[in-house]
């Protein structure tokens, strides 16, 4: 049946696509038997009149088709009149009038089950409820027309299907997932050679690197877009490049009178064309942006005027996004102009109206679940969701391991931290051995001087008393005879103790050597046991080391940080070689968290602290889904009592102290929620103020299981800079006097840098801390960043 249907679309818009609109008409007026073909020549006529944008004489036609086909019971001819009709009020701005003519196409489509033409009906039906605004119900249509071209092996109109749910994407700030369509429409559209979708494709994607603030490569995009649809004369492209291109001038003018006015030209350019093509909605846009040019020219009357122009046409054709952009623009003329501040709240109180029509939570959990239910019928969005469920299912098994892994290591590091602190007082112990050795070598080498000393004196006075003897002989050969006996007695006996005081002199030498030679070993073996304490204290302190990379590289990427903000700075520096506290970042679902925390302790366990805590951040907030930021804290808060089991006796007090964030660009507003750790923001430029966080640690001693936390929302217009920190810079000790810096002298440094270009603050805050300091060593971990929001 499915060929049947396409065979039929390809022969019919074969014998009259080649037709002019005289040619048609004479056929219509030649046909007396106001047959089935006659029907076809109305439809034709009429869609010919539709191009010229003859609105009232294409509906004569569609009406005159519609009758006939229920008066010869024509089914595809009423299919075809509804669905030709409806194309023409979409592209007249009558969306609701379009909507209900697709939608009876569409019905009697399915009971004939064409689906050639269930898909074209559900492509522009789709494209319908884009206009106004209702875009669970045109995701809808999109998926289902994707479906059927996919099942047809029509690439054309995949190709579009492709592009226009990229549109959806765009218009709910997903830029990543709308670029991803895109690309995939453009990659068919250039296998068909299909020129002008190649150029819609080219425009879309100009516009997404337009949003992303990359202008060169919008340019490119667009300017190639524009040259195709010059080449195939398409005007409505031509208008839409127009429109994109003048919103890339404008915004690189910076205010500039050369930029302003080439956007002012191709502004002009698209309303010249979207009048010419009584393109109701894209007139709107483009009448909106040439008053945003005026603004700039501070011509506020002109402006007001194309405003005022714009938001006439949006009410008259529903375009409610339209509607809310009028008034926004509105609201920013009327405080340029210096308007009362009833005006501005009333166009306020509109513009807040529509936003939350089109906006809400109910049509993004729609989409959602839209998205879910039908892109699982193609393989290449099956496997994306696969992926993901197993990426969140990995995310909790590595949450599981990374818990136990990081309770085991914990383990091994004390028993290391142990065993080095055992092994530094032994190498004490053996310093104090090796020193209490060598006091008793230089005794004995004292003593061994001194014995041989009196042996030296004795033998002296052994001689002296030989020559003294000798003497005597002199005065009497009597006293000689009687003492010869007496003298060789005495002589023989000193003979014998000077023989035995020499033996026991070479005795003791001998045990001095032996004494000597076991010091000696005794001090080569403290030699190589101190050796190996060195050798094994390297290994442990290479190993924190490791885990200071470890912990590095856990912390937010810079370039992840600063594709998100204007600018970015951090102070960061351990006590030791790692680090209690940490710093978070995380862009989720249009919004951004920012965190700085300070855990309990510094070194092994606070960096094992610091590692937990960012495992459940990232779990609470990916795995999760949980973005409200006192709920964050809340979750934080009861997954960290439990991982450390303080619920038991032997339960631990650890914790930590966070400051958090949460940045939402869209609606300009930063929720804060803090446990014991404040924020300050310069909100616009102009105000300073200090965030108060809650008087409540995460985990620790608690008389309730549960922690509640509250939040503070803070509003924005241009921009905000965020300061977050942690006590460590104001506990540090310093100044001449050797005391505490304390909260005030902090502040007063803040405020200090907060003056500064905010590039030149990271340096200007460590520079402080350093002198402050001085020789004194440093107490605890410091951390300060600052975040710079522009919008």
């Amino acid at each position: 049946m499915k060929w049947f249907w396409l065979l039929l679309w390809s022969s019919i818009t074969f014998s009259l696509q080649a037709q002019t609109l005289a040619e048609v008409e004479k056929k219509i007026l030649e046909n007396t038997q106001k047959d089935t073909n006659w029907v076809l020549l109305l439809v034709k006529a009429g869609d010919l009149h539709a191009d010229n944008r003859n609105f009232t004489k294409a509906h004569e036609y569609f009406q005159q088709a519609i009758q006939h086909s229920q008066k010869i019971k024509y089914t595809n001819g009423l299919i075809r009149s509804y669905y030709f009709e409806g194309l023409a009020y979409r592209n007249e701005g009558n969306y609701k009038l379009s909507e209900e003519n697709h939608l009876k196409a569409i019905a009697l489509a399915q009971k004939q089950k064409n689906e050639d033409q269930l898909m074209r009906s559900y492509l522009n039906l789709g494209n319908t409820y884009r206009n106004l605004g209702t875009y669970d119900k045109s995701l809808d249509c999109y998926l289902k027309s994707l479906e059927l071209s996919q099942k047809l092996g029509n690439k054309r109109i995949e190709a579009a299907n492709y592009n226009n749910i990229g549109e959806i994407y765009r218009f709910q700030n997903n830029s990543a997932w709308a670029l991803e369509y895109y690309e995939k429409a453009l990659k068919i559209s250039r296998e068909i050679k299909d020129e002008r979708q190649i150029a819609s494709n080219l425009n879309n994607i100009g516009i997404i690197y337009f949003r992303e603030k990359e202008f060169l490569k919008a340019e490119e995009y667009l300017k190639e877009s524009l040259a195709l649809s010059e080449k195939i004369n398409n005007k409505r492209l031509q208008m839409l490049n127009y429109i994109n291109l003048g919103n890339i001038f404008l915004k690189k003018s910076k205010g500039y009178d050369e930029g302003i006015e080439t956007a002012m030209k191709y502004q002009n350019n698209a309303i010249l064309l979207a009048e010419e093509l009584k393109d109701q909605y894209n007139l709107s846009i483009a009448k909106r942006n040439l008053a945003r040019c005026y603004m700039l020219q501070k011509d506020y009357a002109k402006a007001e005027e194309l405003i005022k122009e714009a938001l006439s046409i949006a009410e008259k054709i529903e375009a409610r996004t339209e509607k809310a952009n009028g008034y926004y623009d509105m609201i920013l003329l009327k405080i340029k102009q210096g308007a009362n501040i009833r005006d501005v709240v009333e166009y306020e109180m509109r513009y807040q109206d529509e936003l939350n029509t089109i906006q809400n939570e109910e049509l993004t959990a729609t989409i959602a679940k839209l998205q879910n239910t039908y892109e699982f019928k193609q393989k290449e969005i099956e496997n994306n969701l696969l992926r993901k469920e197993n990426e969140i299912k990995k995310l909790q098994m590595m949450e599981a391991e990374m818990l136990q892994k990081q309770q085991r290591q914990e383990n091994e590091l004390l028993a290391s931290q142990n065993n080095l602190l055992e092994m530094e007082n032994k190498i004490k112990e053996n310093a104090l051995e090796k020193e209490r050795i060598m006091k008793e070598e230089a005794r004995i080498k004292a003593e061994k001087e001194r014995k041989e000393k009196e042996l030296l004196e004795k033998d002296a006075l052994l001689k002296k008393q030989t020559l003294e003897k000798q003497s005597y002989l002199i005065v009497g050969v009597a006293i000689i005879a009687i003492l010869t006996a007496l003298l060789a007695l005495g002589l023989g006996r000193a003979y014998f103790n000077r023989k035995r005081f020499a033996q026991t002199l070479q005795l003791k030498n001998k045990e001095i050597e032996q004494q000597k030679e076991e010091i000696l070993t005794q001090r080569d073996l403290l030699d190589e046991q101190n050796k190996a304490l060195a050798y094994q204290k390297e290994e442990i302190l290479a190993s924190i080391r490791y885990a200071k990379n470890i912990q590095t590289a856990l912390l937010p990427n810079p370039k992840r940080i600063l594709s998100y903000f204007k600018d970015f700075w951090s102070f960061y520096q351990p006590r030791d070689i790692v680090s209690g506290d940490f710093y978070y970042f995380i862009e989720r679902n249009g919004k951004a968290f920012l965190a700085l925390a300070d855990c309990t302790g510094h070194g092994v366990p606070g960096a094992f602290m610091s590692s937990l805590g960012i495992a459940i951040l990232e779990n609470t907030i990916v795995a999760k889904n949980i973005t409200q930021a006192a709920q964050i804290l809340q979750e934080l808060d009861y997954t960290l009592y439990k991982s450390l089991n303080q619920e038991g006796e032997n339960r631990q007090k650890d914790g930590m102290e966070i400051a958090l964030c949460v940045i939402d660009k869209s609606q300009k507003t930063i929720e804060f929620a803090g446990a014991n750790r404040p924020a300050v923001l310069v909100v616009d430029g102009k105000h300073i103020q200090e965030i108060s966080p809650d008087k409540q640690s995460i985990g620790g001693e608690r008389e309730n299981l549960e922690r509640n936390f509250s939040s503070q929302i803070i509003c924005f217009e241009k921009d905000c800079k965020i300061y977050l920190f942690s006590d460590g810079y104001q506990d540090q000790f310093g100044s001449e006097k050797n005391r505490k810096m304390g909260k005030k002298n902090f502040q007063d440094i803040l405020l200090q840098a907060i003056e500064l270009p905010f590039d030149k603050q990271a340096t200007f805050i460590q520079e402080k801390f350093e002198t402050w300091k001085g020789k004194n060593e440093q107490i605890d971990d410091v951390s300060v960043i600052g975040a710079w929001i522009v919008v």
